[in-house]
């Protein structure tokens, strides 16, 4: 296939500036408001995303002061069909000394910190009218935060691929010197009710008077802006020419929340921004979960890769149902309509129905609908159930609507290459 034409190409960009008018977010010591940064780099970033891209559609959650409600924001950007979403906001902490930036993702928040972060940014709800009416269960429950951290679509991959490039680049571009936190999995629920490509940048501590400077400058606002957009340059050109992530899910089971991250050269940017010395000595003191990517990982990795090659994904075996794996279950299958075909190429697909903690015998529900139940388990304690078993793309997309009619509306094809899961790309390419 031409690069003229890529699978996935970003066409439009939502950019969520976090809180607003009656919800000033965070605020810091010497008074400065999280809702003020967060639209001030927003909107920076949107205009150089205007400006080096003009085919790419931006919209706005919000470019002025104005409240809006959690719901709206999920729903401007799905309504829009947007390609990716990117929230802004700061973080806060009682350790004055915290400092530095994480990139959430949608997953499961494995610490009280990743977990305090997400019903701080949820906790916007109780100002909002129509609750209701607007949210099936609260989020700030702790029902609610199970919910939105168990859900898996099938943008994840994409979503921690942007995330890690954000980190790389606020690590390296920024005069600050906090360290990156990383990329981490939490409940958001803007996270959750989005369609597409999601993440939520927590790019500094509004809590640390030295950070809280920083960021209520315009040189800071300026450099922040900058790398987020050097890392969406990095990112469109990577994911329009069909290259593997530079992290994924399988960086997330390799890992005990999260270690062992092996990713692969992040493309450099059209346009690098001009890198400005450290200057600020603030060190953090606060704890926090290791993240899914490190920005010592990826330079790591930069290193390794100087000629432009990705590197091969750790083959992941999914434990089926009967105690085999994906690799070895390529003998011939009866044909059906319920979910079975000849499976005698390299390429195997399913149809992934939902991720969970749980085991296969809390969805019995899974095994009265389907005929051929496959259960990939994770080290990090997750069950992938995918149902089917097919040759080729199209008879597992005929499993699709049976899916979204039985409960899965988040269902999507997947595929492995002896073994060894593709991601959503290179699925579709296989179409």
């Amino acid at each position: 296939m031409s690069s003229a034409t890529p699978l996935f190409a970003v066409k439009t960009v939502v950019i969520d500036a976090g809180h607003g008018g009656k919800d000033p977010g965070a605020i810091g010591l010497n008074k400065t408001q999280e809702k003020d940064v967060a639209l001030a780099v927003a909107l920076d970033l949107g205009k150089r995303i205007k400006e080096t891209y003009p085919d790419v559609k931006v919209i706005y959650t919000r470019s002025t002061d104005v409240f809006i409600p959690l719901v709206e924001r999920a729903n401007i950007a799905n309504k829009s069909k947007a390609d990716l979403f990117i929230s802004i906001h700061c973080n806060s902490a009682t350790n004055r000394t915290a400092t530095g930036s994480s990139t959430y993702v949608l997953g499961l928040h494995k610490t009280e910190d990743n977990l305090e972060v997400a019903k701080r940014e949820n906790a916007v709800i109780e100002l909002e009218d129509n609750v209701d009416k607007n949210y099936d269960f609260n989020p700030n429950t702790p029902e609610g935060h199970i919910i939105m951290s168990m859900k898996q679509n099938a943008f994840l991959d994409q979503s921690i691929d942007i995330a890690a490039r954000i980190e790389t680049e606020l690590s390296g571009a920024t005069q600050n010197t906090h360290k990156s936190r990383g990329v981490k999995q939490a409940g958001f629920f803007v996270l959750y009710k989005t369609s597409m490509p999601s993440l939520l940048a927590e790019i500094g501590f509004i809590s640390n008077p030295t950070e809280e400077k920083y960021l209520a400058s315009k040189a800071g606002q300026n450099e922040i802006a900058t790398g987020i957009f050097n890392a969406f340059v990095s990112y469109k050109s990577a994911i329009e020419k069909g290259a593997k992530p530079i992290a994924s899910t399988e960086t997330v089971a390799k890992s005990d929340d999260i270690k062992d991250t092996a990713a692969s050269k992040i493309p450099e940017a059209n346009t690098p921004p001009k890198k400005a010395k450290n200057t600020d000595d603030a060190e953090t003191k606060a704890t926090e979960s290791k993240p899914i990517v490190t920005k010592e990982e990826v330079a790591k990795s930069k290193a390794n890769t100087s000629n432009g090659t990705i590197t091969k994904p750790t083959e992941v075996k999914a434990a089926t149902s009967n105690g085999s794996n994906v690799k070895s279950q390529t003998k011939q299958t009866n044909s059906t309509s319920n979910g079975t075909s000849n499976v005698q190429s390299e390429y195997v697909f399913f149809v992934q129905l939902l991720a969970s903690a749980k085991p296969l015998s809390a969805y019995p529900k899974l095994k009265e609908v389907f005929v051929n139940i496959e259960v990939e388990k994770l080290p990090n304690g997750v069950n992938r159930f995918m149902a089917g078993k097919f040759s080729s793309y199209k008879d597992a997309e005929k499993l699709l609507p049976k899916a979204v009619a039985n409960g899965y509306p988040d269902a999507f094809i997947i595929a492995y290459k002896k073994g060894v899961r593709l991601n959503v790309n290179e699925t579709k390419a296989l179409k």
